[in-house]
């Protein structure tokens, strides 16, 4: 039979444990309210509700002309690839995983499946929280390889090859790659071009392997293509198998494109099927 002192000891050590629960139970209330408070992502969700679609844009606008001559006008390309391709697209957030670090986290804001800005963060002045966590700041907004890629397209334009290559390597983004792969081809280096167009889906793909000899990837590409380009070369790797027949009957189905008619009328591809 218990004694009334044994009694009292365990009812001492039934409050102690229930003290030390509350006291855990409260500071890892305390934790996950710091740690909520200290998330990256709650300053790019606020970014998210304060900024439109249109100011995002502004945002990456500002850049447009930095590094370019008075004669270049990258700016006015960027507005055409914003209204026609951008434009009413959904704007999103995710984590750059390549170079996020734990000082400085960076995001990508995409415009649909196009990365439109990069967002690097900073712990805030003054923003220190309990266990050893902070709260962030916005440090830069600045624009995602569209830019560079853009003003890449402005100096093949103006058939500057060699500055079209310095802007497209500055990114590494699949339309970088494709841009460079786009050059090789210029250039004549068909090996390089299927190296860096290989898997971008890039309308150039099928092309460089076409130039590089590699018909079996080229037709294994071009196989559910529908449009008349498709068409074109599919007849062009039928030529260089020696299948007129089959040539013939792609390049039969071209009907619209007046541009793609005319090549073929010229293209020594088809000499020997004629």
């Amino acid at each position: 039979m218990r004694t009334k002192a044994a009694n009292r000891l365990l009812l001492g050590w039934v409050i102690l444990l229930l003290l030390l629960g509350a006291a855990a139970c409260y500071m890892l209330y305390q934790y996950l309210a710091d740690y909520e408070i200290s998330r990256p992502e709650l300053v790019m969700e606020e970014l998210m509700r304060e900024k439109s679609p249109d100011d995002w844009y502004g945002e990456i606008r500002a850049f447009a002309q930095d590094g370019l001559s008075e004669f270049e006008d990258a700016g006015a390309v960027l507005d055409a690839y914003y209204e026609g391709s951008l434009r009413g697209a959904g704007f999103s957030y995710r984590r750059d995983t390549v170079h996020s670090t734990e000082e400085n986290p960076v995001f990508v804001v995409r415009a649909g499946s196009v990365n439109f800005a990069s967002v690097t963060l900073a712990p805030a002045e003054n923003g220190e929280l309990r266990f050893g966590r902070h709260r962030w700041e916005v440090k830069s907004i600045e624009p995602a390889p569209l830019l560079n890629n853009l003003r890449g397209v402005l100096a093949l334009r103006k058939g500057d090859l060699v500055k079209a290559a310095e802007y497209f390597a500055k990114d590494g983004d699949n339309a970088s790659k494709a841009h460079l792969g786009t050059l090789d081809i210029l250039n004549g280096d068909y090996a390089s071009a299927a190296k860096k167009l290989a898997g971008t889906g890039d309308v150039n793909e099928p092309l460089a392997y076409i130039l590089n000899g590699d018909l079996v990837k080229a037709s294994s590409l071009l196989k559910d293509d529908a449009t008349e380009l498709g068409a074109y070369l599919r007849a062009i790797i039928a030529a260089r198998q020696g299948n007129a027949s089959t040539a013939k009957s792609e390049l039969a189905k071209i009907k619209e494109s007046a541009e793609l008619i005319k090549k073929a009328a010229d293209d020594v591809e088809f000499a020997k099927i004629k």
